[in-house]
């Protein structure tokens, strides 16, 4: 998938994203993670610096596409203290 981070919407017509696009998207993002972080020889430090700004990218995804990223509802309809 190109550039699906550092792109807040990839589809080609521009329209808001569904939850079930944003979750894959999520989960085939998380899974490169996963295996980067296996390979890496970083620090743990540098490591959870890099998590960390992955998961804050991914709210921020969620965010522009009308979701919340924490209960995946509509941000109207977010049942978190604060949506995240």
């Amino acid at each position: 998938m190109e550039a699906l981070i550092s792109e807040t919407n990839p589809r080609k017509d521009g329209a808001v994203l569904t939850i079930f696009e944003l979750n894959r998207i999520y989960r085939d993002s998380f899974q490169n993670m996963v295996e980067w972080m296996e390979i890496s020889s970083l620090t743990n430090d540098w490591k959870m610096g890099i998590i960390d700004a992955w998961q804050d990218d991914m709210k921020e995804l969620f965010r522009k596409n009308g979701f919340c990223y924490g209960c995946n509802r509509k941000l109207a309809h977010c049942v978190c203290s604060e949506p995240i």
